[in-house]
């Protein structure tokens, strides 16, 4: 049985890692593109991770963050 105390960490874990995100069991990398005056909503950069293992996930996305973030 899971406690609140479990649910707490694992949703804070989760949130400790930028730009991953869980839909259906399935890791996604999601982060926003620069602002663009002509579009008409928020773009962002966003694909499958292919992968269901979250210490996986944290790996490749931390890896992603490294190689898309501007210096």
């Amino acid at each position: 049985m899971c406690t609140k105390s479990d649910r707490s960490r694992s949703v804070t874990d989760h949130h400790r890692t930028p730009y991953l995100e869980q839909r259906a069991g399935t890791y996604y990398f999601r982060r926003r593109l620069p602002f663009d005056p002509n579009s008409k909503s928020n773009r962002f950069f966003v694909f499958s991770l292919r992968t269901d293992i979250p210490s996986e996930a944290r790996h490749i996305s931390a890896r992603l963050t490294a190689m898309t973030t501007l210096s």
